[in-house]
């Protein structure tokens, strides 16, 4: 089998060599700058495939990997947060104010809260 393989290499190997060869110099730069930018981008997906499944094995590690601290489900759920929802038309709303009460410094979810409904009611006067 490897030696029918070798055959038929060998077979296009020599007139390819002539074809290349009586090619005038300008002809024989751009048949190797085309063999060159075909294998640069043959090495870049290559690589882009490489580093794309190293980023999906770490996210499925992170997903993995057991949560600490409070259970964000039982925080969404607290009296204050359960006030802020009342106050605002959706759940996803509630969740960007908080989210963004965070940013600018609350310690936790209660307070993030608290701070969204000062800033609410301030805001309707």
């Amino acid at each position: 089998m490897l030696a029918d393989l070798m055959f038929h290499w060998s077979q296009w190997e020599i007139p390819a060599r002539r074809w290349f060869f009586q090619m005038n110099p300008e002809a024989q730069r751009a048949v190797l700058s085309f063999w060159f930018l075909l294998m640069l981008a043959l090495c870049w997906l290559s690589a882009r495939r490489v580093v794309g499944a190293v980023g999906r094995l770490q996210r499925a590690r992170v997903a993995r990997r057991p949560r600490t601290g409070p259970d964000p489900a039982a925080a969404m759920n607290s009296p204050v947060v359960r006030k802020l929802r009342s106050m605002v038309l959706t759940e996803a709303t509630a969740k960007r104010l908080m989210d963004y009460e965070l940013r600018r410094g609350a310690a936790n979810g209660s307070m993030a809260a608290e701070w969204a409904i000062e800033r609410l009611i301030r805001d309707r006067k």
